[in-house]
């Protein structure tokens, strides 16, 4: 007998803040994180948001953030739209292989 199964997402991508240079709507700190897989985490900025969900969509589509000034294929850092938060995105493929951006159910592990 299997199992429930869930959804395993092509990509997660953690955000860590990389440094604050003034006040924050959202008061983001320097040091907090967030785990995206399928919804926006709690907390985080609604305009950054924006100027990251792009890079994510790259991402799922084999992309390689390098193209758009990232320090490697799965890691960039950006500015939010007011330049007060340092952000570094970081995507962790979880699919094993980059042309299925599908992503797919598997056996959710069974505690214990």
């Amino acid at each position: 007998m299997t199992g429930p199964k869930v959804w395993l997402e092509p990509v997660a991508y953690t955000i860590e803040t990389v440094s604050r240079k003034g006040a924050c709507r959202s008061g983001i700190q320097t040091g907090d994180a967030w785990l995206f897989e399928w919804n926006t985490p709690e907390g985080f900025c609604p305009k950054a948001l924006v100027l990251v969900f792009p890079l994510m969509i790259a991402c799922e589509c084999g992309g390689d953030l390098r193209e758009r000034g990232g320090s490697s294929r799965d890691t960039i850092e950006f500015d939010c739209p007011d330049g007060e938060v340092r952000f570094r995105l970081s995507a962790r493929r979880q699919v094993p292989t980059i042309a299925s951006t599908q992503g797919g159910y598997i056996e959710k592990p069974s505690a214990g």
